[in-house]
This record gives structure tokens, sequence and C-alpha cells, in this order.
């Protein structure tokens, strides 16, 4: 393979872990943590719901109320301190790993030869490694944030709906009622 052809994203994104996001593995590891509490959080949502509708709405329960309001109240601050806290994390992250990278770009760029800056303008260049670098940064921001949060969430309501009413005739009954 030449220089110049295509690389698969598969190698580039190792190219990208091994030179500039594995340095940060401890910070990822944290930021994933308070994905997954993030994401679980739609999991205590769902199984508040049960209390709320039993307690409070059916049987009128005016004491539920305050500790069903508190629970969704936590809940609710869980969430926004998880999500908060990993975006700030996955930011710091992102911010450093890509002023690393645009280092390392314009210093490749500046050893080329006299030649090479002949046939290609600075004004090009520059926008080239700032176009380029603000593109890995989003692509990679978004697969792992999307990767943590979106897939723990599905899994934790599952989770909650499997925990409510486990027996299979129970789920065969409803999805005839459907």
């Amino acid at each position: 393979m030449s220089q110049h052809e295509p690389k698969s994203a598969r190698e580039l994104l190792g190219w990208l872990w091994r030179g500039y996001l594995r340095h940060y593995i401890g910070l990822l590891g944290i930021a994933v943590v308070f994905m997954l509490v993030e994401g679980r959080t739609m999991g205590a949502l769902g199984y508040m719901m049960q209390p709320m509708f039993d307690l409070v709405f059916v049987d009128g329960n005016t004491d539920a109320l305050f500790w069903v309001s508190l629970a969704f109240f936590a809940i609710f601050a869980l969430r926004g301190i998880s999500g908060v806290t990993q975006k700030v994390l996955l930011s710091k992250v992102s911010q450093t790993s890509a002023a690393h990278l645009r280092k390392d770009m314009l210093a490749r760029l500046i050893r080329q030869d006299p030649a090479f800056h002949q046939e290609h303008p600075p004004g090009v260049l520059m926008h080239r490694v700032l176009g380029d670098v603000g593109a890995i940064d989003a692509v990679w921001r978004a697969v792992i944030t999307g990767a943590g949060k979106d897939f723990v969430s599905p899994i934790a309501v599952l989770g909650v709906a499997v925990s409510i009413d486990w027996r299979w005739t129970s789920w065969r009954a409803a999805a005839q009622r459907w």
C-alpha cells in the first residue's frame, strides 16, 4: 500500500488510539462510568413508574407522593450530574488530544521541503489541518458518547421490564392483547 492510498476506518481509529487517545485511558474510563450511570437512570425512571401510578394515582396516598417525587428528583439529579460530568471529561480529552494532533501535523508540515510549500499554499494547509482534526474529533466523540449511553439505556429498561414481570406467559398474554 502506498503512502497516498486511503486507509480503512479501522486503521485510522487504531492510529488515533495508539497515538493520541490511549494516553487518556483513565479519564476515558471515568467518563464511561458516568455514561453507564446516566444510561442506568433510564431504567430507574422506568422502575419508579409503578409506585407512581399504583401508590399515588390509584391509591391516592399523599405520603407516597412526597417519597416518589423525591425519588424522581434524585434520579433526574443523578442523570444530570452524570451527563454533565461525562461530557466535561470527554471534552477535556477531546480538546487535549486534538491539540496534540494539530501540533504533530503542523510540525510535520514545517519539516517539508520548500518545493512542497511552493505547491501547497499555507492557508490551504492550515485549513486542511484544522478541518481534518475537527472532523476526527467530532466522529470519535459521537461514537464514544453514543455507544456508552445508547447501549446501556435499552438494557436497563429491558431489565426493569423483566424484573417487574419475568414470567414468559405474562409477556405472551400482553402481546396477544395488543
